[in-house]
């Protein structure tokens, strides 16, 4: 396990993707560990790596700025627009079955990644918000955020939530990070400019509150 949070220090920082510092500073403050240290010329589509998860099959999942690389522990294999993602961008991606996944691009559309193969998801109305987030609730439902809110996935349909506030005004954009917490969810949108940093959504309720 140790060897492991090692070998995944340097992909979570892209600033050092391309540099030997980070293995150096290890050495030195963790002992020796035999570990392999991967760039693009490696295989890695990218060297922006945002995230990065694991499957149920144990491989791991690199989302990057330029695709998406799975790693089986020999060899990766990467998924870019020239394959068939509705953009290079990777926002997010998750299991949903056996050897399939649906990816989320920086696009109005949504991948899906089965037995190795990228198809589209389709929807019952061919609407699809850009999604930067997937949660699986606790009672199974899917929920999304994205740039223009919180929506629920039900039925191969997007039915967005909306967030007004005491003044009628819509505070669902640019929403990013999501988190559950009993019947809560914690939400966090991406743009700085924003006054909500916080958003409190009461699943019970449908109501909401925001932190400053």
């Amino acid at each position: 396990m140790q060897r492991k949070l090692i070998f995944l220090a340097c992909f979570l920082v892209p600033a050092v993707i391309e540099s030997t510092n980070c293995l150096a500073q290890f050495a030195e403050s963790r002992g020796q560990y035999p570990f392999v240290f991967y760039t693009p010329r490696d295989g890695l589509v990218n060297s922006r790596v945002r995230s990065i998860k694991q499957d149920s099959k144990g491989r791991m999942l690199f989302i990057t700025f330029g695709g998406l690389s799975v790693y089986d522990g020999t060899r990766f294999t990467n998924y870019n627009r020239q394959d068939g993602l509705a953009d290079d961008l990777i926002n997010d991606i998750v299991e949903v079955g056996p050897d399939s996944l649906l990816v989320a691009t920086n696009a109005s559309k949504l991948n899906t990644l089965v037995r190795g193969k990228v198809g589209i998801y389709r929807t019952a109305d061919n609407f699809y918000p850009v999604i930067n987030r997937f949660l699986k609730s606790n009672d199974g439902s899917w929920y999304v955020t994205a740039d223009d809110g919180l929506y629920l996935l039900q039925g191969s349909r997007f039915y967005r939530l909306p967030l007004l506030n005491k003044e009628g005004i819509d505070v669902g954009t640019y929403l990013d990070r999501i988190t559950e917490w009993k019947d809560h969810f914690l939400v966090i949108p991406w743009s700085d400019n924003l006054i909500e940093k916080l958003i409190v959504y009461d699943k019970t309720a449908k109501r909401f509150q925001t932190l400053t």
